[in-house]
């Protein structure tokens, strides 16, 4: 007797169990690799159960457009539980349209009032707009780039951090241990060169001080290298946030 293997887990199953705590540990994000590991012609067609590419030139046509030109959007989509019926509608016009995942991120402005957004004959489309805006900030994480020295981030980004420590508090701020995701570092604008952790593995952490009041200056965030932080600093990027962790 021959069983059958049991189908793969849906991208929705994959999602959550991929899911990070931002540095907050109220936010949550998607690593940055994500799109990648999950996304490839057979997930997408299984996942709207769409026809075959080679016979039908539309599917073909927005098969490409999902893998090249909106794989988080695709994701986010799938994240939110929408029927196939809803997330096609919302994926062909955003193709009619060319909204990408390059418009990203979008304020409920434009959520609202943009005819990308603007799906014909679908109920409720207020709060789906709502519900997209708010949800694409989990696929937003920063990556941090040798080449890239100043990121400014919009005030619900959410950080992808592994708080590890504080080195203390002061008037104004609070500077932060952390160790930064792997996805999330591109040509590491530290020295990793070094070998300081246990067993000759190599360590990143990022300086971040936080504004414990709104109305501070924007938060900072400096890179060093060495085990769980030597407190030399390096070339490294410097991240500005419009809000501070700790406020409310």
């Amino acid at each position: 007797m021959t069983v059958d293997a049991p189908p793969p887990p849906g991208l929705s199953n994959q999602l959550l169990k991929m899911c990070c705590t931002a540095f907050s540990g109220k936010e949550e994000y998607l690593p940055a690799g994500t799109h990648l590991a999950l996304l490839n012609e057979g997930s997408v067609r299984s996942e709207l159960e769409l026809g075959d590419v080679d016979s039908d030139p539309d599917v073909a046509s927005l098969v490409t457009f999902i893998l090249t030109d909106v794989p988080r959007i695709f994701l986010m989509l799938i994240e939110l539980g929408w029927s196939d019926e809803l997330t096609l509608a919302f994926l062909r016009h955003f193709q009619r349209h060319n909204f990408t995942d390059a418009s990203l991120p979008v304020n409920l402005d434009f959520c609202e009032s943009n005819e990308a957004f603007a799906v014909p004959s679908v109920k409720k489309l207020l709060a789906m707009q709502h519900t997209f805006y708010k949800y694409q900030w989990r696929h937003l994480a920063p990556v941090f780039s040798g080449d890239n020295f100043m990121i400014r981030l919009e005030q619900d980004v959410p950080l992808p951090f592994t708080k590890l420590g504080s080195y203390g508090s002061g008037a104004s701020s609070t500077v932060y241990k952390v160790k930064v995701h792997k996805d999330h570092l591109k040509n590491p604008p530290v020295d990793v060169s070094l070998n300081r952790g246990a067993a000759g593995t190599r360590r990143q952490v990022l300086t971040v001080f936080s504004p414990n009041m709104i109305g501070q200056r924007p938060s900072t965030g400096y890179c060093h290298q060495g085990d769980e932080g030597d407190g030399r600093p390096r070339r490294v990027p410097r991240a500005v946030r419009g809000r501070s962790e700790g406020a409310e």
